[in-house]
């Protein structure tokens, strides 16, 4: 399975310049005495500039080089380009290698800092009081995670697992989707603020005191 899977992630990875190269084949048995359209030629371009570009940038973030999966305003601009290119490139070629890109780009470059999956319900209490809760964990940088406690009828927190900090989380950031939420806001660039001292010592537990005075108390 392991070796079908490496297939799988090798073909997906490479699927912009094999589609590429299948668009200037295909080019050159068509340029009898027309040429090359040029929209055609910008978007093939685009495409290059963009799968280098990435291929980079996902090598450079696996060694000590740089940060796995961190995002910058060119990644921005390339994965615009990409939405672009779909909605402009005029054969399939073209179309699924900018298509690729942008499931590339949002799988490998912003998921991390952004998807949260689901880990099933976890011990909270509230006042004393077992309440159930849905946990969603995050990992937006590989010695960093972060916890999502969506507590239904209450404000969830996020939970910074590192800095053992947490924050207050409203329904308008982030949106549920199958296995797990998307948080509108890079889980890099929250804020988070000291929760309430443990009651035990050497427990890992975060107590939280929400604005209308009641107590959470989140297990791991």
């Amino acid at each position: 399975m392991e070796a079908i899977r490496a297939l799988l992630i090798s073909i997906w990875l490479l699927s912009p310049a094999i589609f590429l190269l299948l668009d200037l084949r295909s080019g050159r048995a068509d340029q009898a005495g027309r040429g090359l359209n040029l929209r055609s030629r910008l978007i093939a371009a685009s495409v290059a500039i963009n799968w280098v570009v990435f291929a980079v940038l996902l090598i450079r973030s696996q060694t000590l080089y740089g940060s796995i999966s961190s995002t910058s305003v060119l990644t921005h601009v390339l994965l615009v380009s990409s939405c672009l290119g779909v909605l402009n490139a005029k054969n399939w070629r073209l179309l699924l290698a900018n298509a690729v890109l942008v499931t590339l780009w949002v799988t490998i470059a912003y998921a991390p800092a952004h998807w949260m999956a689901n880990s099933g319900s976890g011990t909270v209490r509230i006042n004393g009081q077992r309440t159930h809760a849905t946990v969603y964990f995050g990992h937006p940088t590989d010695s960093e995670a972060v916890a999502l406690v969506d507590i239904p009828g209450a404000e969830g927190y996020f939970l910074n697992l590192g800095s053992e900090r947490v924050k207050l989380a409203t329904n308008r950031e982030f949106v549920h989707l199958s296995g797990g939420i998307w948080v509108f806001k890079s889980l890099r660039r929250m804020n988070f603020s000291e929760p309430l001292s443990p009651m035990e010592a050497n427990q890992f537990q975060f107590r939280i005191a929400t604005p209308d005075g009641r107590v959470i108390v989140v297990q791991f």
